[in-house]
């Protein structure tokens, strides 16, 4: 069983409010703490829109009954595409990367621990503009098949170099390319943001 999980919904305003996960280990135990904790940022999402405050409440939730030793590395967000503003929380998981219209890269590194740890942590928050802009969240299995598969260190720059060689597909044609360029590793899933039509891709 994967413990790579996503989600993303639009509120009434408007606002997309989005997160992606994995959650440590595998079979039974990872797939309940995996439903239980996309529930909760589904239900809480629906009257929050503070990415870091609804951390905050599922980290405690997982401290009290989560199974000993297990956590979660997760990225939560919300998308305004009137705005065009994005606010994301990272705890624990792997860097979110902007490719910018002028084809630069940012990334948003995890700047809180992941979920089901310690109890009584705060989740931190960073907003942005996505004017022009991709967004690109990912779990391990994009970042280690990759390098699998072109026989080299795992390192960032490989997700650059994947990104432009597919920047100009179309969304959903291009996560697709992304996930055969990583096929030799189980687990991938990626979630995409862009600015040009107010909408959120997902490949799995």
């Amino acid at each position: 069983m994967s413990g790579d999980f996503f989600y993303y919904f639009r509120q009434i305003d408007g606002i997309y409010v989005f997160n992606i996960g994995d959650v440590s280990g595998k079979e039974m135990d990872a797939a309940l703490l995996m439903e239980k904790a996309s529930s909760l940022y589904h239900c809480l999402g629906k009257t929050m829109q503070s990415p870091g405050q609804i951390m905050a409440l599922i980290n405690e939730e997982l401290v009290e009954h989560s199974t000993r030793g297990m956590f979660i590395t997760m990225i939560g967000g919300t998308y305004d595409p009137v705005s065009q503003r994005v606010t994301l929380c990272n705890a624990g998981h792997l860097p979110a990367i902007q490719r910018t219209v002028e084809g630069k890269y940012l990334e948003y590194e995890s700047r809180s621990p992941p979920l089901g740890i310690m109890p009584d942590q705060i989740f931190e928050e960073v907003t942005f503009s996505l004017a022009g802009s991709s967004l690109y969240l990912y779990t391990d299995g994009l970042s280690e098949g990759l390098a699998r598969t072109l026989a080299v260190p795992d390192q960032i720059q490989n997700l650059h170099k994947l990104i432009d060689q597919f920047c100009d597909k179309p969304r959903q044609e291009r996560l697709k390319c992304f996930a055969q360029e990583a096929s030799s590793f189980d687990d991938v899933t990626i979630l995409l943001i862009e600015d040009d039509t107010s909408t959120i891709s997902e490949s799995v």
